[in-house]
């Protein structure tokens, strides 16, 4: 799997002063306020709080997610390889990111040659109960930009080898390469990908294309949205990311806003995976696990338990810092059904489309810009991978549910994701069926699903929280209608019942045949 856990959400709003942010404007008067979270000044505070005491120490970053961590990596985000206060201000100071070198004032405690720190690092996260490190890797070498000016392939080679083989000793098992002078390259992109099948192969390396916003096609003229919030229509930018994308091995849909975040990323995954079909590559969609876990895309945690209340910067809209055990679930799932490439499987999409709309207060968002402003962005309604047809849904709900399912041989998965219903994100209860299975993964709120039975029918029926694994039998607790196994959606509650604000994950196996 190619999961990982990237700390940079958690350098926003994990660190203990994130509560009390005084504003630049009213910092001796007492005054705080969310200027503090936008933009690249939000950034600053994150990068500086990244330091093997945040990990390792006081912060406890790694002691997050227990049930799974030996199934992700704990990537290292933007800020562990520069001083501290070292920040992209301006075109020469970008020039210090990419050393992949463990900055000495954040991590004193790791001696020794670039690659024996690098070593000590991974080596104290294995110890942790970590998969082991990945690195955030910015775009370019240090020394290199805008200013001092671009090396050549040759001296670029030299440079990302030499990079390669301290990882390759190190055992850092990811990179995951962002921003940078290069980020919008694709020879030198494609350079890194043919550098890792040199010298590390087993090296996983994902790839980018920063977006030019955190959403889909906005366009505002006199104060409202004149564009239609797709990815596809969002020119030039599909066709930039798809050059990419080709040559990759992982893809990252990349930065969406919290309140956008299920439908601005499907509809990112949707459009290249049309554009792309026959591309090798899997796409990462960031903190969305229950879409990585049915469309077979990779995760990157992004929420923590760590998080603190912050009354001036609505971080978390959705409660994601309350839904730990969809994590779990969806790593578990996965762990049986990993990963797969876009060409691994078709891609079906609904004609109809949901669509989500936001007026920003301040506070509500690190995009300045949009403050005041009602965005939309929009997606299809149902997304499917593996299917022949899209499944029938029915759903009494005035608000229309966002559905995803997928179908790997005799096994389906399903997921009905978040929807916003006024001030809160909720799931509409809808009916699914599904094509003939013996397995499942049920994933969100259901009014029931219906999963047709295969000729040889079966003896009986068992189910299991992804999160906690116990099994249980529910024969009696579900329908059959003739050629339909029916489960109720309260049953899937009742069964994934937990501490936090997770929608349900279940795992359903039919076992053995009709007499």
């Amino acid at each position: 799997m190619l999961n990982y856990y990237c700390t940079w959400n958690a350098q926003n709003c994990a660190r203990p002063d994130a509560v009390l942010e005084p504003s630049a404007e009213g910092a001796a008067d007492g005054l705080y306020s969310s200027q503090v979270f936008l933009g690249a000044d939000g950034a600053k505070k994150a990068r500086d709080y990244l330091d093997e005491d945040s990990i390792f120490g006081s912060g406890d970053l790694t002691g997050q997610f227990a049930p799974v961590r030996d199934q992700l990596y704990f990537l290292l985000d933007d800020g562990w390889d520069v001083p501290r206060g070292t920040h992209p201000v301006n075109d020469a100071a970008i020039e210090s990111f990419g050393s992949l070198e463990l900055a000495r004032d954040r991590f004193p405690s790791f001696p020794g040659t670039p690659a024996q720190r690098l070593r000590g690092v991974n080596e104290a996260l294995k110890a942790r109960g970590w998969r082991g490190a990945g690195l955030w890797v910015s775009a370019q070498a240090c020394g290199e930009g805008f200013v001092s000016g671009f090396w050549s392939r040759e001296k670029s080679a030299e440079y990302w080898r030499t990079r390669l083989r301290w990882s390759r000793e190190a055992g850092i098992g990811y990179w995951k390469i962002d921003w940078g002078c290069r980020q919008f390259d694709p020879q030198w992109r494609q350079l890194l990908e043919e550098l890792k099948q040199q010298e590390y192969p087993q090296l996983h390396m994902e790839q980018c294309h920063p977006a030019a916003a955190p959403v889909n096609n906005v366009v505002l003229e006199n104060g409202r949205q004149i564009s239609d919030g797709r990815f596809a229509s969002w020119s030039p930018w599909p066709d930039r990311w798809a050059e990419i994308l080709r040559n990759a091995e992982i893809f990252r849909s990349y930065d969406v806003l919290w309140q956008f975040s299920q439908v601005s990323t499907l509809d990112r995954i949707a459009a290249l995976m049309r554009a792309c079909p026959s591309a090798h590559t899997i796409i990462n969609c960031e903190d969305e696990a229950y879409i990585g876990a049915v469309l077979g895309c990779s995760i990157g945690v992004m929420r923590s338990g760590l998080y603190r209340p912050i009354p001036v910067f609505d971080f978390d809209p959705q409660h994601n810092a309350q839904k730990l055990h969809e994590i779990t679930r969806a790593v578990k799932w996965q762990a049986q059904y990993p990963e797969l490439p876009i060409c691994g499987s078709a891609l079906r999409c609904s004609e109809a489309t949901v669509q989500e709309r936001f007026c920003f207060a301040p506070g509500q968002t690190w995009m300045k810009e949009y403050e005041h402003q009602t965005i939309t962005q929009a997606c299809p309604a149902v997304i499917t991978r593996g299917m022949e047809h899209l499944p029938e849904i029915v759903c009494a709900d005035a608000l229309q549910p966002l559905i995803i399912a997928s179908r790997r041989g005799q096994s389906v998965a399903a997921a009905s994701l978040p929807r916003r219903d006024g001030a809160a994100w909720r799931i509409p209860r809808a009916q699914i069926s599904l094509p003939e299975a013996r397995h499942a993964g049920l994933f969100g709120e259901w009014d029931c699903v219906r999963i047709a039975i295969p000729p040889e029918g079966f003896s009986s029926v068992r189910a299991r929280d992804l999160a906690d694994g116990a099994w249980t039998d529910v024969t009696r607790q579900t329908v059959r209608k003739g050629r339909q196994l029916v489960i109720p959606g309260d049953l899937i509650d009742r069964l994934c019942r937990c501490d936090d604000e997770s929608a349900p994950g279940l795992e359903l196996q039919l076992e053995g045949v009709s007499n």
